[in-house]
Formats: C-alpha cells, structure tokens, sequence
C-alpha cells in the first residue's frame, strides 16, 4: 500500500530579496565605510579598495593621521592635491567644509574623477573614485554612495 505525500505549503515567497550593503569598520573601530553588494572589498597596510563587478568603477580610501602642529583641515589639503594634480578638464567643486571637501573632474585620459577629503581634525581620509565613464552610470552612484556614507568617529 503506497503512502500519499501531502504537499508542504510555503509561506516563504520566492521572490528574490534585496541584499542591503555591508558596513565595515576599521580594526580601531574609528572608521565605517559602507561596501556594495557583490562589490570586490580588499584591504592593504595603506588602504581599503571597493572594486565594481564589471572593473570600470573603484573607489580607494586612504588614511593619514596629523601631526602635532594643529588641526587637520579638508579644504587645504583638497587645495592641495587639485593644485599639484596633471590639468584637468572644469573641475567642480562640492560644497566644502573643515571636516569635508570634494571635487569632481575629468583627467587627460578621460577618466573620470571624484576626490574627497575627510577629517575630524587628527585622521585624515583621502577617498578617491575613478571611473572610465561618466559618473552618472549606476556603478559611479553606487561609489558615490559608499564615498558619502565613510564616517570617522571621534573619540571624546
């Protein structure tokens, strides 16, 4: 006599889930980057490195730390770099701060470009995107989007 299975309803949808990004946070625990989904994370003695699934996007963040003689500042050191950078095309400069400072452009290769320092006064964050496209492609925004959500945390 041959037993009928009953079918197992599924409350589950299999629709697929929207995956959210991965924080990650520094060893000392004083730096969060937000990393894409299913973006190549690699992190080296001097940076952290988020590359786009297809290579044409890759953000890269540096840290410096300040010296003793006074508080580390985002527009000087954003000065700094566009000054002795190779000419560029229009440089467009975001609305700049002490803490935070950014600039956009494109180089002599057609690479585009989007810079930014971040600071809290002692730590010093270079985050730098290069895309061979605009950055206006989804990928570009999505960098955009990790490049705005870094935050140092201040200790007190």
């Amino acid at each position: 006599m041959a037993l009928k299975k009953k079918a197992v309803k599924r409350t589950q949808s299999r629709a697929p889930k929207k995956t959210k990004p991965g924080i990650y946070t520094s060893p000392s625990g004083n730096v969060s980057l937000s990393v894409p989904t299913y973006w190549a994370f690699r992190q080296t003695n001097d940076d952290l490195q988020l590359i786009s699934p297809s290579g044409d996007v890759s953000l890269i963040v540096n840290a410096y730390s300040g010296n003793s003689n006074g508080r580390l500042d985002a527009r000087q050191h954003l000065d700094h770099l566009l000054a002795s950078a190779p000419k560029q095309s229009r440089v467009k400069r975001d609305t700049a701060s002490n803490k935070r400072a950014a600039a956009r452009y494109k180089d002599t290769d057609g690479t585009s470009w989007c810079v930014e320092f971040i600071t809290d006064g002692k730590l010093l964050l270079l985050g730098e995107i290069s895309s061979t496209g605009t950055l206006t492609t989804p990928e570009a925004k999505t960098a955009l989007n990790a490049l705005g959500s870094i935050k140092i945390k201040t200790s007190r």
